[in-house]
């Protein structure tokens, strides 16, 4: 948990195994707000990110490359990242 009481830590279940065999994929600093870990799909790709909530009013974002990895998404930490139909 995060100094403010949410959680820090994003794990990777899949359905049908029980949870105690998740793996853990990413971990924020305590001090942090929260973590979170989503993915999405648009238009037949699928997108996976990453955040941390560093602030109420900030955060910082990775998305998953192709080759597996994860980089930073080159936003200004007060703007976020949203999805649109």
């Amino acid at each position: 948990m995060t100094d403010s009481g949410y959680p820090r830590t994003v794990y990777e279940w899949r359905r049908g195994t029980p949870l105690s065999e998740a793996t853990k994929v990413y971990e924020g600093e305590k001090s942090d707000v929260a973590v979170s870990g989503y993915a999405y799909l648009d238009r037949g790709h699928r997108y996976e990110l990453r955040s941390r909530s560093i602030t109420f009013y900030t955060s910082a974002y990775e998305v998953r490359r192709p080759d597996g990895s994860f980089s930073e998404v080159p936003v200004p930490e007060d703007a976020d990242i949203e999805t649109f139909a």
